[in-house]
């Protein structure tokens, strides 16, 4: 419709480069074909979020339920290995938002990261 085209006329330019990459126009009625293929790299957009496997080497923290062994699990700094069902989930220390409340979870050994304002393990 007119309405669509003139406001992706008003949002593409705001959207980083390529803009065309970034930014589509589409039909509620292709969500759903969207959304199922955002993993596949070969997706429209899949080939951008679909990589390798996780690095933990790298220092990039990556989502834990990726990491499928306790070994790169334990390197992630943001993830801790779950003996509960032999699982990486997220590390307690990303729940604390502050540089107190981090430094004071001695427990799961959080450390605050003051270049980043965040906590990990």
């Amino acid at each position: 419709t007119k309405a669509d085209l003139d406001a992706e006329e008003t949002l593409k330019p705001i959207t980083s480069d390529p803009h065309d990459d970034h930014f589509k126009n589409l039909m509620i009625d292709d969500i759903p074909d969207l959304m199922g293929s955002i993993c596949d790299p070969n997706g429209l957009w899949g080939h951008l979020i679909a990589k390798d496997p996780p690095k933990p080497s790298t220092g990039v923290h990556h989502p834990c339920p990726d990491y499928l062994t306790e070994t790169p699990c334990a390197q992630d700094a943001g993830c801790v290995w779950s003996d509960v069902g032999g699982v990486c989930v997220n590390s307690p220390c990303l729940m604390h938002c502050d540089q107190a409340d981090c430094k004071n979870d001695k427990g799961n050994n959080c450390t605050w990261d003051p270049t980043n304002a965040t906590c990990s393990k």
